[in-house]
């Protein structure tokens, strides 16, 4: 059985239209909205004050959103999934927004280095000759100048959503 609600809306000048709503129960918090169809399921987390990881921003391609959909425990990207009737929503913890961490140091730094390229270059550039280190991530681009004499790396640069 259907429990949405017809609401009348201004669309444009005095146009009216009738838009549906559903009710969206949120586990495990137990909170319940009601949201417009068509909304995703990150629009109803969000209306319920859940804020879901979407560094992809709702595009799908990083599936860090993912819920389950009562009552088969369907898992579903929340960025995609529209709302089209009444549901059960369950929301795992690595879902949620969280402050995101980003590794911008290695695990090993006793790497030493020794290029070639200072030898056949040294006169090529003024101060000490530099390499880049990047790594390259799902959502993430971690950069670093590398001193090549010394192997000492600069400040890493860091940017995500990428």
């Amino acid at each position: 059985m259907c429990s949405a609600e017809l609401v009348l809306c201004r669309v444009e000048g005095n146009a009216v239209r009738q838009m549906r709503h559903f009710k969206v129960i949120l586990k495990p918090d137990g909170k319940q909205i009601s949201i417009h169809q068509g909304a995703t399921l990150v629009d109803a987390a969000g209306q319920a004050g859940i804020v879901l990881n979407s560094v992809c921003g709702g595009r799908g391609t990083c599936r860090k959103c993912q819920v389950y959909v009562e009552p088969d425990n369907r898992k579903v990207l929340a960025c995609q999934y529209r709302v089209e009737s009444d549901l059960t929503v369950t929301i795992p913890p690595e879902s949620r927004y969280f402050e995101q961490r980003i590794l911008a140091e290695g695990v090993d730094d006793t790497l030493r280095i020794t290029p070639d390229v200072h030898e056949k270059y040294s006169g090529f550039c003024a101060g000490a000759p530099l390499g880049v280190a990047v790594d390259l991530g799902t959502t993430t681009v971690v950069g670093s100048l590398l001193d090549l004499t010394s192997g000492e790396p600069s400040d890493p640069v860091v940017r995500a959503d990428v």
